[in-house]
């Protein structure tokens, strides 16, 4: 069979054909290694076609149904990994959008034989949970009080709502003192939203910090500082310009949404903008970057490129989503988000790259089995450890 053929099966099947024929003729060349190579190349072909707006329509009820259509009849032989849940993703999300909408689905493409039980002590989601610490040094475990007033310092009310968001309030102006600074900070396994006392929110992921003036509103510039990862939505305001420092770069604003991925155990501090404008200034190295776009920091260089930018702000919808990311990256989101210790068993082992979307709010072993099921990879969870085979 030559390409041509294939290439007109493969959009007959993403039109959803009723042609008998044709489906088993399709079907036969997906169960047929020899063909891979083709297979890969139409799958590139559409996969390239699929947009950032497109990624963002996720729906996962019709996940079942994506499936039904792919596998409704059991394979003679196994393909080769590195085709088949390739083959899956790509056809089923063009099948789809020509339909008019694009889902993402995690593929169950082994039978139980071949599937492997990675532990019986599985390991919770994080919480929406921090520390705040006063400027006189108390310290405030936001989940352990209720909602109301939470203190009051230098004319500034701090309140927790029912919905578990720390906000402050100006109660009087006279009493505010610029250098009166909190900091809120989350653990491994927690996250949490602060509103600023100029109105700005940001959102912290887990193992993050942000020290900030309880009278941010009233200085000249609004700085604060950041360790690990925020996504912010400033307050706009001309004359009062928003910087944020973290231990490799500088960010300045006026009022934009952004996220900041400032890690240490990152290769590079990423700025990646929503909506706005924002200089980026390291070292001597400076870069102003636009909606859809990622400046990444690393080695006193800054490098611009754009991203899928819902891919990059995902964890603060309450959603782990990849696009060919590199197993570790991965797995240092997991490990902040679950608070558990990765080690690779086989350090010498080539690790393989996922795109897929799973809930942040589901435990660690069905975001593991997502990643056994679309590569060679396993994993043991030995308490609040995760090993790597």
């Amino acid at each position: 069979m030559d390409k041509s053929r294939i290439s007109f099966l493969y959009q007959q099947y993403l039109k959803k054909t009723k042609d008998p024929q044709e489906i088993a003729e399709f079907k036969a060349v997906l169960n047929d290694a020899t063909f891979d190579e083709i297979i890969s190349e139409l799958l590139d072909d559409s996969w390239n076609q699929i947009n950032d707006e497109e990624l963002e329509n996720v729906q996962v009820p019709h996940e079942q149904e994506i499936l039904q259509n792919i596998k409704s009849q059991p394979r003679k032989q196994a393909i080769r990994k590195s085709i088949w849940p390739k083959m899956i993703a790509v056809a089923a999300a063009v099948s789809l959008i020509v339909a008019a909408g694009l889902y993402f689905y995690q593929l169950d493409s082994r039978t139980k034989t071949e599937q492997t039980t990675i532990a019986a002590n599985d390991i919770a989601p994080g919480k929406n949970k921090a520390t705040l610490t006063l400027a006189n040094g108390k310290k405030i475990v936001l989940s352990d009080v209720g909602k109301g007033e939470l203190a009051t310092e230098s004319g500034v009310l701090i309140r927790k709502t029912a919905d578990g968001k720390l906000i402050y309030e100006i109660k009087d102006q006279s009493e505010a003192i610029t250098n009166s600074l909190n900091t809120i900070s989350t653990a491994n396994g927690e996250s949490y939203q602060v509103l600023l006392p100029d109105g700005s929110l940001v959102i912290l992921n887990a193992a993050s910090s942000l020290t900030y003036s309880t009278a941010l509103n009233r200085q000249p510039s609004r700085k604060v500082e950041l360790k690990g990862e925020a996504y912010f939505e400033v307050a706009k305001d001309k004359k009062h310009p928003f910087i944020i420092h973290t231990s490799e770069q500088t960010v300045e604003v006026l009022g934009t949404h952004f996220n900041i991925n400032a890690y240490t155990d990152e290769p590079d501090t990423k700025t990646t903008l929503i909506e706005g404008s924002v200089k980026i200034t390291g070292n001597k190295a400076q870069a102003v970057i636009k909606p859809g776009e990622q400046a990444s920091f690393k080695n006193n260089k800054i490098k611009v490129s754009e991203v899928n930018v819902n891919a990059v702000i995902d964890w603060k919808d309450g959603k782990f989503r990849f696009k060919n990311e590199a197993l570790p990256s991965i797995l240092r989101k997991i490990s902040r988000w679950y608070d558990v210790k990765i080690i690779y068993l086989n350090a010498e082992a080539v690790l393989p790259t996922f795109t897929g979307s799973v809930s942040r709010f589901d435990h660690v072993s069905k975001v593991l089995n997502m990643l056994e099921e679309t590569s060679d990879v396993k994993f043991i969870i030995e308490g609040k450890t995760i090993k790597v085979k």
